[in-house]
């Protein structure tokens, strides 16, 4: 009798053990993320080699991206709406995020589409009006597309009324560049500073 409930304990203990085994190994490796304002990739989107010009720099690389966060948004100079919004909403957001104890403040990039108008002097200039840590770059045309198309951004030049001017039509999103210069997620309009803070946050925690 004694032998038979040595053999069903044991037992019970095997079955207890495969089915603890069988749930570790079925159970995700991370917990899904509620995001309001982004949509993160399952897989993060490794960028195109590319090289950009920078005020006073030799080159923009991925090289440059890689051990800090960095939010991304192609634009350009004379965007009427769109672009001072954003970059102001960004503004918002860095503030936002400084008091936050063991994350490190994001970095903005501003690409320009529109290399024909925007110097790197220009672009430096336009983005320290919103914030001077902001970054502001642009590349030949050929260099913005292979950029642009690995980052699902679109861009189109447009004439307008006067017959020597243009504008720009480009995507509107903001773009989330992880420490290993791969494309994270991107954040949709409408921009919300708080809500973007708030899943900047989710996204860098589990990420670390």
């Amino acid at each position: 009798m004694k032998k038979t409930m040595l053999i069903a304990v044991v037992a019970a203990g095997l079955i207890s053990g495969i089915a603890a085994g069988i749930a570790l190994r079925n159970k995700p490796e991370h917990q899904p993320l509620i995001l309001s304002s982004a949509t993160r990739f399952s897989q993060p989107r490794a960028l195109p080699v590319f090289s950009l010009a920078v005020f006073n720099q030799s080159e923009f690389t991925g090289e440059s991206l890689k051990g800090n966060w960095t939010l991304v948004f192609f634009g350009f100079t004379n965007c009427p709406d769109v672009c001072p919004t954003t970059l102001a909403t960004l503004d918002r957001l860095i503030e936002i995020m400084k008091p936050v104890e063991n994350i490190k403040t994001p970095s903005v990039l501003f690409i320009s589409v529109d290399p024909m108008r925007d110097t790197p002097e220009k672009i430096r200039d336009y983005v320290q009006f919103f914030n001077p840590n902001f970054i502001g770059a642009t590349a030949d045309t050929l260099t913005l597309q292979t950029l642009t198309r690995a980052m699902s951004v679109a861009y189109m030049y447009r004439p307008t009324e006067d017959a020597n001017n243009y504008t720009v039509d480009h995507t509107s999103a903001v773009l989330l560049v992880d420490p290993d210069a791969r494309l994270h997620a991107i954040f949709s309009t409408p921009h919300k500073a708080a809500d973007m803070a708030t899943d900047l946050r989710k996204i860098i925690g589990a990420y670390n």
